[in-house]
């Protein structure tokens, strides 16, 4: 019997064999079979002639006897051996000739060897039309190309127009080639910029693409994606408004860093260079850099900016730290880590890159060493690196790398002795001679300049002094020659070169002034020609106000010896005070304010830089001319000068704005630094004049200036706190005009008497300024600030630029008894100095004060009752006196605000309580202090604090209704609402905790808020409980109050 179990399925496996199998038995079949006539067309269009068609038969009798395959092997061997021209030549004569190439497909209906060539695709594309097609023209023009291949068509065909993104949907940002930001949509040339990945309609690169294309195996897109990534870097800054978030902090983020490290140690050169300037791009802030550059020959401008990173780690965690983490968290300090120095060195040795890609490379450096005294000592430590750097500097190099003396600069900044060492190791001073002596050449320039600024930052630090004897023949020649040549109107590389001239000697002068005297008659004519041209230069520059400047603050220290106060000169300054370039000036100086410039932070925590141009060095600015010439006019001290000064308006409005604007935080920035040094020279020039009655607002300027003083300037402060803050020129005698604006303040006992007795204790204060300052000057260790030279670093410290003083500096003292609880000798002198201080202040220049909130204020002066035991009972009177001045901004206080200082204000507030519990003795003034955050518009928590927890309070808090200062009313009005509240309220009250002649204050508080809300909310369950309660009282005198108490008469 047959088996009739059904057959089984074949595998998968199997099926795609048996498919396989047939296909390549359908091309045998294709490639065997004989080729029809008429495959070939009717006849030639290449051969012409009267044998033109008998030769066309032959070959088509010849072709017809061959199988496709052997056509095709046929046809590869005469391309392969025919002339590329004869071949181009004729393609071109066929390409005019219509297209109708057809493809071999068998007819399985008809003879089964009988085939035709027909070239439609399965694709539907239209071929017919193909002479005007752009992309089948390629056919005659490359060899290869007539085989059509549809699937690469269909992908090069026209994309559809992307669509708009959706309002307000972030979406990916693509870049060009040149690092640019396009567009969502844009019409841009379709010979390039084409990518395989997502959004193939958009043109350009996403972020991820290009590090995808940085570690492709093909070495030009590894190249391309590294110099996009460059471009990129280079742009970055320029997107900050552009995308959701900041693209610098991304890219670091993405560990790009790493990536680029590891192709600067690709064995391919083209791979290195692009990595070192895609490095350079990424670490170096080019705008920084520029600014740097631009303030050097200004006053103070050689001392550099400290680009640290701020780290809250123990050294041993560091180490434990991976890289990838470290980069994260300091980019500098990763990038060390990484052997990047060794490297670099290698690079600069060994390999032969071009003069840009060395450029890039010390620039790196240059980054790299302002990030630490740790890092710029790493550079001079690496083996082979200064020497490779020293070698680019030397006579023979052919090229000019003034980045390479820069360096040298930026690392002798950090320390005396590591310039030191340079100066030693290095050989430093040939180069410097060499560029500054040589001839003055265009290209030269950014050398000789660099070679100025080195020797300033040597000579500041007092070495290489022994140049002056051999040097000075060259420098006396530089000044002739610029007294000779140089203008206000020539261009702006002469100003450049005569400033870095100028100001080197007034290096020269403050470091050794018996050598530097023999250049100061021909410095004066350098002067009085400078000063004549400025006075009626019709456009003033940049280059123009540096140079004045530099020669202004160079007089400053010459009539600062007192041997050479040049009268011609002062006359040259008088006309210019006069004339309308001066008012230009000081008209300008607002529109280049640091202080009063309005920027966005867009630092990089973990890669720091200033991260703004600033207006000061505006092409338009004149801030290093006012800047020299404040120097001149304070040092000179000739009262008509100052007079003139002092008498613009503009200067005028310029401190009015300082005054009211919020200067604190930008103070604390490196560009504000050259500008408190301005606004300290001018308040020092108001000094010389003594009609001057306008003498509150400088004292104004200088309580706003003294906060912003960095930490690194702190010896200008014994000056301003002798000179102005506690000088008592500022304080005039009568002083009723200052406090009848207490007549009208909403006080509980505002009263003749008592307005009388505010005035008291400020004049008692005013008299005691000297006792005022000596305490201020001993608590704050102003007198130990001092200026040394030569100075230890002429780069910034790591907190340099934070201020030497808080904004609330009038409080330390009391703040330094609280945490020595009250102990010393001089504890209640200190107590009492403070606080007449701080009524000053209150009284006199409340704009000053409220730079700190009023909450704040108070909690300060409360701090007075928690230092020792007994110490606020010398200084009761003034904690009254204050408190009734700080109530005039009652209104403005809020506890659950953030205060500065304390971690938790409901915590302070308890201790003041516990400290009132144990040593007050139910003081009257520490219990008004108490009284101010029970007010009803504060926060219930504070009130339930002192009937709960504290409750021991009520027996001793004795305030009575006419001591109290703030309206009773803060306390009763609105009506309470917590129960909690209400129910401790009648516990107390039924329990006797809290009466009338103990706590009057508070029982009237009780009493009235249980009264008045039975009446308001009688329809509430509470309510109802309430009364119960009120009903069962033993005390019969309370029940009848609660149940009869009257709302309205209370209220009036």
């Amino acid at each position: 019997m047959a088996n009739m179990e059904p057959r089984k399925k074949p595998s998968l496996f199997a099926q795609r064999m048996l498919s396989k199998n047939r296909e390549k038995s359908r091309h045998e079949i294709l490639e065997n079979h004989l080729v029809k006539n008429d495959t070939f067309g009717d006849k030639s269009y290449v051969i012409t002639g009267q044998d033109a068609e008998s030769i066309h038969n032959e070959n088509v009798t010849k072709l017809s006897a061959l199988t496709s395959k052997e056509i095709e092997e046929e046809r590869n061997k005469l391309l392969l051996e025919m002339d590329p021209a004869l071949i181009n030549f004729l393609k071109t004569k066929k390409a005019n000739t219509k297209c109708n190439a057809q493809e071999v497909i068998p007819d399985e209906t008809n003879k089964p060897d009988t085939y035709r060539m027909d070239l439609k695709n399965s694709t539907d594309i239209n071929l017919r039309g193909c002479a005007n097609n752009p992309t089948m023209n390629l056919v005659n023009k490359w060899p290869h190309m007539d085989i059509v291949e549809p699937e690469k068509l269909k992908w090069m065909e026209e994309l559809p127009p992307p669509k708009p993104p959706p309002a307000g949907v972030p979406y990916n940002a693509r870049f060009s080639f040149d690092g640019t930001l396009l567009p969502y949509i844009e019409e841009i040339p379709q010979d390039g910029l084409y990518h395989h990945g997502e959004e193939p309609e958009r043109p350009g690169y996403t972020l991820q693409e290009l590090l995808q294309l940085s570690r492709s195996s093909v070495l030009q897109q590894r190249i391309t994606s590294i110099n996009t990534l460059a471009n990129i870097f280079l742009k970055a800054s320029d997107y900050t408004y552009c995308l959701e978030k900041p693209l610098l902090p991304q890219l670091l983020e993405s560990e790009i860093f790493l990536l680029l490290r590891f192709s600067l140690d690709d064995s391919i050169r083209q791979v290195v260079v692009a990595s070192i300037i895609a490095i350079s791009n990424l670490l170096v802030n080019y705008a920084d850099e520029s600014c740097l550059e631009r303030l050097l020959g200004v006053a103070t401008g050689l001392k550099q900016p400290l680009f640290y990173v701020k780290l809250d780690l123990k050294t041993e965690d560091i180490v434990e730290l991976k890289d990838p983490q470290l980069l994260k968290i300091d980019v500098i300090k990763g990038a060390l880590r990484t052997q990047i120095l060794p490297r670099f060195s290698y690079i600069l040795k060994n390999l032969r890159i071009e003069p840009s890609e060395t450029i890039s490379l010390l620039k790196c450096l240059v980054r790299i060493s302002r990030h630490s005294l740790e890092s710029a000592l790493s550079i001079a430590n690496c083996p082979g690196l200064l020497p490779a750097v020293r070698n680019l500097l030397n006579k023979e190099n052919e090229f000019n790398f003034s980045e390479a003396l820069k360096l040298f600069r930026v690392i002798a900044s950090h320390s005396h002795t590591l310039a030191e060492q340079l100066v030693n190791n290095y050989e430093l001073l040939d180069p410097i001679q060499r560029y500054i002596s040589g001839e003055q050449r265009e290209e030269l320039m950014s050398l000789v300049l660099e070679s100025f600024y080195t020797w300033q930052v040597l000579l500041t630090y007092n070495l290489t002094t022994e140049m002056f004897l051999t040097f000075s023949p060259v420098i006396q020649r530089l000044l002739l020659a610029h007294v000779e040549h140089t203008s206000i109107f020539t261009n702006n590389g002469d100003h450049e070169h005569a400033t870095a001239l100028i100001s080197t000697l007034s290096v020269i002068l403050h470091a050794d002034y018996n050598r530097g005297r023999q250049f100061l008659p021909t410095l004066e004519l350098c002067a009085l020609k400078w000063l004549t041209q400025i006075s009626f230069a019709s456009n003033i520059t940049w280059t123009m106000c540096k140079l004045i400047g530099a020669t202004l603050n160079c007089a400053a220290i010459v009539a600062s010896k007192g041997e050479y106060n040049s009268k011609d000169v002062m006359i040259k300054v008088l006309k210019f005070l006069d004339s309308p370039n001066f008012m230009h000036c000081s008209n300008n100086l607002r529109k280049s304010s640091w202080l009063l410039f309005e920027y966005e932070n867009t630092k990089v925590e973990n890669l720091p830089c200033l991260g703004v141009v600033p207006p000061t060095v505006y092409d338009v600015s004149t801030f290093p001319l006012v800047a020299g010439l404040v120097s001149y006019l304070r040092t000179v001290a000739d009262m008509k000068l100052s007079e003139k000064f002092i008498s613009s308006t503009e200067i005028h409005n310029y401190l009015q704005d300082i005054i009211k604007a919020n200067i604190e935080v930008k103070a604390q920035h490196w560009y504000a630094r050259q500008e408190i040094y301005v606004l300290f020279n001018i308040i020092h020039i108001h000094q010389h004049v003594m009609s001057f009655d306008e003498s509150s607002y400088i004292h104004e300027v200088a309580l706003v200036l003294l906060p912003t003083i960095q930490n690194d300037d702190r010896y200008l402060l014994p000056d301003l706190f002798n000179t102005f803050i506690f000088n008592k020129k500022y304080f005039g005698t009568d002083i009723s005009t200052f406090v009848s604006e207490f007549t009208n303040l909403n006080l509980a006992n505002n009263s003749a008497v008592q307005n009388a007795n505010v005035k008291h204790m400020l004049s008692e204060a005013i008299k005691n300024l000297d006792a005022i300052s000596d305490c201020y000057n001993s608590v704050l260790g102003v007198n130990n600030f001092n200026l040394t030279f030569p100075p230890p670093s002429l780069t910034a410290t790591v907190q340099g630029e934070e201020s030497a003083l808080p904004t609330d500096w009038q409080f330390i003292p009391l703040l330094q008894l609280y945490n020595s609880e009250g102990s010393g000798e001089k504890a209640g002198l200190i107590a009492l100095t403070s606080l007449q201080w701080i009524l000053i202040l209150e009284m006199l220049r409340p704009e000053i004060v409220s730079a700190t909130s009023i909450s704040a204020r108070y909690c300060r002066v409360a701090c007075t009752f928690l230092a020792g035991n007994d110490l606020f009972r010398d200084v009761t009177t003034w904690l009254e006196t204050i408190l009734i001045v700080l109530l005039k901004y009652n209104s403005q206080l809020d506890f659950d605000q953030p205060i500065p200082g304390l971690t938790s204000f409901y915590d302070f507030f308890r201790q003041l309580m516990e400290h009132f519990s144990a040593v007050s003795y139910g003081n009257p003034v520490f219990g008004q202090y108490l009284l101010i955050p029970l007010q009803q518009r504060h926060n219930p928590k504070y009130r339930k604090i002192i009937w709960s927890e504290q409750a021991g309070i009520l027996r001793i808090l004795s305030t009575s209704l006419d001591q109290l200062i703030i309206p009773l009313e803060n306390f009763l009005d609105p009506c309470e609402t917590d129960i909690d509240i209400l129910s401790t309220y009648l516990g107390s009250l039924a329990k006797g905790q809290v009466r009338e002649k103990w706590c009057p204050v508070l029982y009237k508080v009780a009493v009235h808020h249980v009264a008045v809300f039975i009446n308001l909310y009688a329809d509430q369950p509470f309510t109802k409980s309430l009364l119960q309660k009120i009903k069962s009282l033993g005390n019969q005198d309370l029940r009848t109050l609660l149940l009869e108490y009257q709302y309205s008469e209370d209220m009036e």
